[in-house]
């Protein structure tokens, strides 16, 4: 019968499995925040947009009727721009998340700093 091996064996390279919290939070800041930040560069657009069509009404460069039709596509607009922000960004944190989760597999490759095997958490002791 053959000795076992005495050599040290590197594991398998592990695969990507559940997404961790700690993945999902990195996922949903980054993509929070591009969300947040969109968010408001369309409000901020279309309430310039509005400024700008009433402004032109006070001051009668244009009529009533055509600076409330004026409102109203502006408006509506900005409505569009923002129907599509939930399908993007939804799409945007599964992609995040996939990064995430792949950064975090490669850093569980790496190896250890340390020999030997790693220290057990000390079990609380029974009560006799």
């Amino acid at each position: 019968m053959a000795k076992p091996s005495r050599r040290r064996t590197q594991p398998p390279a592990p695969t990507p499995g559940p997404a961790t919290l700690t993945d999902a939070a990195a996922a949903t800041f980054a993509t929070g925040t591009a969300f947040a930040s969109e968010w408001l560069a369309i409000a901020g657009t279309q309430a310039a947009a509005m400024t700008e069509t009433f402004v032109a009404v006070l001051r009668g460069d244009k009529a009533l009727e055509d600076g409330v039709k004026s409102a109203l596509d502006v408006y509506g607009d900005g409505l569009r721009q923002f129907a599509l922000l939930p399908r993007t960004y939804g799409l945007r944190f599964y992609r995040e998340l996939e990064q995430s989760r792949a950064g975090s597999a490669v850093a569980a490759e790496a190896p250890s700093a340390g020999p030997g095997r790693p220290r057990r958490r000390a079990r609380p002791r029974r009560k006799r």
